[in-house]
């Protein structure tokens, strides 16, 4: 189901989702639907990323710095 929001921008940015709007053949919200998107699964990717990265510090599955460095040869 979609709604419909509004928002401020920069007129130097509106002018960047018109270009790209033009170059895509679409229109400004089509573009801004997309980068809204992508936004949100990179947002959504980085969270999960964190969760992870602290169940493996709950689960003890880390290593030291001197294993780190073996590992990356620094």
């Amino acid at each position: 189901m979609n709604t419909t929001i509004s928002l401020r921008v920069k007129e130097s940015d509106k002018k960047k989702l018109d270009r790209v709007a033009r170059a895509q053949d679409r229109d400004r919200s089509y573009v801004i639907k997309e980068a809204i998107d992508l936004y949100l699964d990179l947002y959504q990717e980085k969270i999960t990323r964190i969760k992870n990265a602290q169940k493996q510090v709950e689960n003890g599955d880390v290593c030291n710095e001197k294993e780190w460095r073996k590992v990356f040869k620094k």
